[in-house]
């Protein structure tokens, strides 16, 4: 019957070339963490979430310059499929995951039913359809992670910070910017406000938790070693050494270690069972270090 009764320890060290920007590991993974955000895109489109609609929200403002009550219904916010990954970051050495995606036009709408005081004195009201546009927004993320039993496990909850550019609010029939000297312009930016910090932040939110749970699901499907293995082509400036270390009983001499690249490492024969795996990475090498248990030849 087999025995099992040594480790083995396997050591990678891949030394990159200084000229290398990020580390093929790095990259390769940063490569796996766009095709995931795509699936994502997609997936909003085929199931039918672009655009969002929305439960009718409930407006109930009370600033120094306005009073506003009243709806918002029939609301939808459209675009959200447009984004893409402006800036993407897997760092093995800091064990940190950053992720920007940007949209380049994004728009809410609905329809409108309010009445309002402007100073306590001037009473306004309107219906009618309102609209909301962006015109490019942002969310950025940062994750710590680390790696147990070889895949990428979230640390923490990770941290979403939002930022828009170039915001109009409109809504006809009901006040304008010009209107009572002026003080529309800061009713409507009561309103933006408090549409930016319900609805627009529910749709963000939506994607923020999206694209994290997709992340977590994926990278709990496929170790790092295959996401390096499965996302990166052959580095030509990646040289591969390997060392042996056996411990307990020496074994019986067997054949020389195959030299494994780090684009196809580990290639492991069935019997070998992983008891644990590291990832280390300095500015010169990243070393993989992986422990199995390999049986003896059954006794006669």
């Amino acid at each position: 019957m087999a025995n099992f009764n040594y480790l083995i320890i396997f050591v990678l060290f891949i030394n990159c070339a200084k000229s290398e920007p990020v580390s093929p590991n790095n990259a390769a993974v940063e490569n796996f963490m766009r095709a995931v955000l795509e699936e994502f895109r997609t997936g909003l489109v085929d199931a039918g979430l672009d655009p969002i609609r929305f439960e009718p929200h409930i407006v109930d403002i009370d600033a120094s310059v306005t009073v506003i009550d009243g709806e918002l219904n029939e609301i939808i916010a459209m675009g959200i499929n447009n984004f893409h990954g402006g800036h993407i970051e897997f760092d093995l050495s800091s064990n940190i995951i950053h992720w920007i995606i940007s949209d380049p036009l994004f728009y809410i709408s609905g329809v409108y039913n309010l009445t309002g005081l402007i100073l306590s004195t001037y009473p306004i009201s309107g219906n009618g359809q309102w609209q909301m546009n962006i015109s490019e927004h942002y969310i950025d993320s940062m994750v710590n992670f680390r790696v147990v039993d070889g895949y990428v496990v979230y640390d923490n909850a990770p941290d979403k910070y939002v930022r828009q550019t170039g915001i109009s609010t409109s809504f006809p029939g009901f006040i304008s910017e010009e209107d009572y000297g002026g003080l529309g312009r800061d009713v409507l930016l009561e309103l933006r406000n408090n549409i930016l910090n319900n609805i627009y932040t529910n749709t963000t939110d939506l994607i923020f938790e999206g694209i994290h749970n997709l992340l977590q699901s994926r990278f709990s499907e496929m170790s790092l070693i295959d996401i390096v293995g499965n996302y990166t082509n052959p580095p030509t400036t990646t040289t591969t050494t390997t060392s042996r270390t056996t411990t307990v009983d020496p074994c019986e001499p067997c054949e020389p270690c195959e030299r494994w690249p780090v684009f196809a490492y580990p290639q492991e024969s069935n019997n070998m069972q992983i008891l644990s795996e590291n990832f280390e990475e300095n500015e010169d090498e990243i070393i993989v270090t992986r422990i199995y248990k390999i049986p003896k030849a059954a006794k006669k």
